[in-house]
This record gives structure tokens, sequence and C-alpha cells, in this order.
């Protein structure tokens, strides 16, 4: 644990996540560009950065809730700073999307259609219920964050009872392994199940509540459950997260910069970056130009990401610690 109160390797952890899953979609979210095939294969595995964030919640809400004595009258408590703490950067960078759109349809070289507002998908953003509706996200990456708002309802609800006894919780885990394998969708948060559930047992273990062959054992439960309900390559990414979680006991200013910046630059990479990729496939034909663009996309990225985070994550995080726990 640092001074600054955060796990460095979860901190760590997340600017890691949340720059592969940005370099992923810089090198790889375009069908046109970039066109180098070297520079598109570097982050060819990037998407994994999100079964990362899926482990890391599992372990970094249940340490919290832990530490913090939770109980099942808390919930009200639990929900609000959870929507305080991620709503604000959320809400604007959908503005700030909707403004870029609106202003795109304003060059000479914009060739889409004219710009549109439909109220009832904005609204539907709000509730993070576009999977289940019949319209899309406005940022494809949103995706991720319906998933993380479905889970912190639901370990809200059941975190008391894991915690009660040990019968209890093995039979609300196995309830949940069989349904990670029946349902057949992934717009549910139990289809993701085995990646929280690995992200939880370490929790379990880092704080003394498991011992390290009962922790190893229900960890290679998880990765089996992964393996065979999303696969081979989430599971061998959620196996990297724990590892990190567990051992990496270094500070890296880098790796702080982009752990505290990570939430906004997974908001609003894609709307920057990929605006930033569209300008300059006109005119980057060379390998070097190429390379040269996709840079300038990421750095304004991580700029534009430190300004949503200074300005509005940052006190967003604030007024959600005010809301203390009993």
């Amino acid at each position: 644990m640092g001074n600054s109160g955060k796990l460095n390797s979860i901190h760590a952890l997340r600017g890691l996540a949340s720059l592969w899953v940005c370099w992923f979609h810089l090198t790889r979210g375009g069908v046109a560009f970039p066109t180098w095939g070297p520079l598109r294969a570097t982050g060819i595995n990037g998407w994994l950065g999100v079964e990362m964030f899926f482990v890391i919640s599992g372990f970094i809400i249940p340490y919290v809730l832990y530490k913090s004595r939770y109980t099942l009258g808390e919930y009200k408590h639990f929900a609000m700073k959870r929507l305080i703490r991620l709503e604000p950067p959320y809400l604007v960078s959908i503005v700030l999307i909707l403004f870029l759109n609106y202003a795109s349809t304003l060059s000479s070289l914009y060739k889409g259609p004219p710009f549109g507002l439909d109220v009832t998908q904005l609204m539907l953003h709000l509730g993070y219920l576009i999977p289940f509706s019949n319209y899309i996200w406005i940022n494809d990456a949103f995706w991720t964050l319906a998933i993380e708002f479905q889970y912190y309802l639901l370990l809200g609800l059941v975190f008391p009872f894991l915690m009660r006894t040990k019968t209890l919780g093995i039979i609300i885990s196995i309830l949940f392994m069989i349904a990670a394998f029946a349902i057949d969708t992934d717009k549910v948060v139990l289809k993701w199940f085995f990646l929280f559930f690995m992200g939880f047992m370490t929790f379990r273990y880092y704080a003394g509540l498991a011992s390290r062959p009962v922790s190893v054992v229900l960890l290679a439960v998880g990765f089996i459950g992964c393996r065979y309900t999303i696969g081979l390559e989430p599971a061998m990414a959620a196996v990297f997260a724990v590892w990190f979680i567990l051992y990496f006991k270094y500070h890296n200013s880098i790796l702080e910069f982009l752990g505290t910046i990570s939430y906004s630059l997974y908001l609003i990479h894609v709307p920057i970056g990929g605006r930033i990729l569209n300008l300059g496939s006109r005119f980057a034909v060379s390998e070097i130009s190429q390379v040269a663009v996709v840079l300038v996309a990421l750095g304004v990225s991580l700029a534009s990401a430190w300004l949503l985070y200074y300005f509005v994550e940052k006190p967003a995080q604030q007024w959600a610690a005010a809301i203390r726990y009993k």
C-alpha cells in the first residue's frame, strides 16, 4: 500500500490495461487505417485489457467493502458512492462525443450522415441499458461499463452473504458458476463471472481469509471456468492480472500516471484518438508516417484524459469519498 492509500499493483495494472485497450483501438480499431501490418500486429491482443479490468474490479471492490465492514443496510451508500465516482466523467465524455459528432459535420471533408440526436438512445446510455435495446453505444468502449455497473449492483447485494459463512459463499458461487455456463449472451455480468471470481479469490488470499493451497485450487477453478465460458486468451489474461496484483511491488511514475488517468483514458480514447487517426489517414501513406499518426493520436488521447481526470474525475473521487459507511 502506497502513501496515497492506493494499492500500487492495482493502480499500475489499471494503467497497463487502459493503455493496452487504447493501443488496440488505435492500431486495430479501424479497418482502413493503419494499413502497415507490423504496426497493426502490435495491438493484436490489446482487447484483453478489458478482461484484466474485470479481474481488478473482482478484487478491489470487495477489498474496499471488507475494509469498510460493509453491511447490506449500507447498500444505498455503496451505490451512491459508485455512481458519484463514475458518472461525472462518463456524462462529460458523452457530451464531448456529441459535440465532436456535431463539429465533424461542419467540416468540408465530412462525408457521413447529418448530425442527429436521439433522446431515447441518450437516456438508455444514462442507465447503461443500451445492450437490452435496439440502439448502439455512441462509443463502442462503453459496453464494459454496463457489465461493471451490473457487477456493482450485484456485489453490493451478495457480498455480506458471501462473507457470512463458507457454506453460503460456496453455494452462491456454485449458482453463479452454473449461470456463467448456461447464459448464452455476453450482455450480462454473469457471463463474465469467472473473471470477477478470480479477482475475488485473489482478494480473499490477499486479505488473509483463505490459505495459499485453497486459493490456488479456487483460482484454478476460475481459470478453467474462464477457458470454457469466454476463451483461453481471457483466462490467460486473468492469470496475469492475478499474478500482477499479488507480486508487482514496484513504484513507477509512468504507471502511476497511467493508473491515475486510466478511467478517463478509457472513456475518451476512441472519440479523441479516432479522429486523429481519421485525419491522419488522409495523408499518412508511408510506414513512418503511419506510426507517427498513431503516436500523435495516443499523445492527444493521454493529454485529453488528463484534462478530464483533473477537472472532472478527481473532484468526483473527492465527492464519493465524502460519503462514508457507518
